[in-house]
């Protein structure tokens, strides 16, 4: 082997165990520092870092310093918030009645039929009436009777020839006879069940042959002209529904939707369901009829001239609520500000800011899932 070999192995032998030899003195220096210091040493050199960090970032161009957020934004503004109540309401008449009978008998006639309209007062049904019309019979026979002496005791008792007591005891008879007759003319209408109402027969319950009773309906009439919607609001709410106030009514089997004002509200709490009575008067139409039910929205709170924002924009954390708004920084960047919010009324898609934005401020409306405070942000 070559001198020249043997000097280069000699030298990379010593430089080697001189290397060994100061890692061994250094780690023993480090070894014999305490803790404390150790963090210190730590401290500095992470402080250095830091500053050769930031000094580098400066001298990068301005477009590639951030990394921008792309969002949409849309301006507070201040404006009215409707609340409403949603219940299910049901399609009554004013006019929907089971008619029964005032006097007990058999049915011996049906005169109409389902789905037939009907005037006030007209015949829907007999009944037997048989043994009063007898009773009419020989009534009408003792009336005659009675009429005929009343006459001649008449008279006699003009020509001062009869007795007045014979005068009277005619007349008596004869008026009690007429009373008699009117009572069971009276009783035979009752045989007659009527329509109180006019309107369309709804449903035909009795048939011929059956016993018809006080009570016991033989028929349903129905006058659809005269309709209203009748919810039932939990006690809740008392006081803060009143005639006039505005309800939308959705009957979702029609597809038909209106807007109503409140015609009466029930001044009583039902001790069962704890609720009270709302009624809506509603138009006569083809589609909506007596016992539909619909969807009944009462407006119970108004506020007006207030803060309001798209509910999806609250976001929540560990501190509580809070929005994303657009700011600029010192070098004239859009950023994303983080807001805290204190909220109050809201309904569907709307909530009322009582405070934390204000008019004007410009809310960042979608994208801010991926937003932090002060991110560099891009308006599309």
């Amino acid at each position: 082997m070559k001198p020249t070999v043997w000097l280069g192995v000699l030298v990379f032998a010593i430089v080697m165990v001189s290397c060994s030899t100061d890692d061994s003195s250094g780690d023993s220096a480090m070894d014999q520092m305490s803790v404390t210091d150790k963090i210190a040493m730590l401290k500095g050199e992470k402080a250095d870092l830091e500053a050769q960090i930031a000094e580098l970032e400066a001298q990068l161009p301005p477009d590639t310093n951030r990394r921008l957020v792309p969002i949409t934004v849309s301006e507070v503004q201040t404006g009215t918030l409707r609340h409403f109540v949603d219940v299910q309401g049901t399609v009554e008449s004013d006019n929907n009645v089971l008619v029964s009978p005032q006097r007990q008998g058999v049915v011996t006639k049906v005169l109409v039929d389902e789905g037939q309209r009907v005037s006030e007062g007209q015949v829907l049904a007999q009944m037997d009436d048989s043994a009063l019309q007898l009773q009419l019979q020989e009534l009408e026979t003792q009336l005659g009777f009675a009429q005929t002496l009343f006459e001649k005791q008449q008279r006699v008792y003009d020509k001062n020839v009869g007795s007045e007591i014979q005068f009277l005891e005619a007349k008596t008879n004869l008026e009690t006879l007429q009373r008699r007759k009117k009572t069971i003319e009276k009783e035979i209408d009752y045989m007659r069940i009527r329509a109180p109402f006019a309107g369309v027969v709804d449903q035909v319950i009795i048939k011929v042959g059956e016993a018809a009773s006080p009570g016991r309906g033989i028929a349903r009439v129905v006058n659809p002209s005269n309709l209203q919607v009748k919810s039932m609001i939990s006690e809740k709410f008392i006081g803060k529904l009143d005639r006039g106030d505005d309800v939308e009514l959705v009957f979702p089997n029609s597809g038909d939707t209106l807007r109503r004002k409140i015609t009466s509200v029930g001044q009583s709490i039902d001790p069962v369901n704890r609720t009270f009575d709302v009624f809506v008067s509603i138009p006569t139409t083809n589609k909506i009829r007596p016992n539909m039910l619909c969807v009944a929205r009462y407006n119970d709170i108004t506020k007006e001239d207030i803060v309001t924002v798209p509910l999806n924009a609250i976001q929540d954390d560990n501190n509580g609520q809070f929005v994303y708004v657009v700011s600029l920084d010192e070098e004239g960047q859009e950023i994303a500000v983080k807001r805290r919010v204190e909220t109050g009324l809201s309904y569907r898609d709307t909530i009322e800011i009582i405070e934390g934005v204000q008019a004007g401020d410009k809310l960042v409306t979608t994208g801010f899932q991926f937003l932090s405070e002060n991110a560099a942000v891009q308006v599309m």
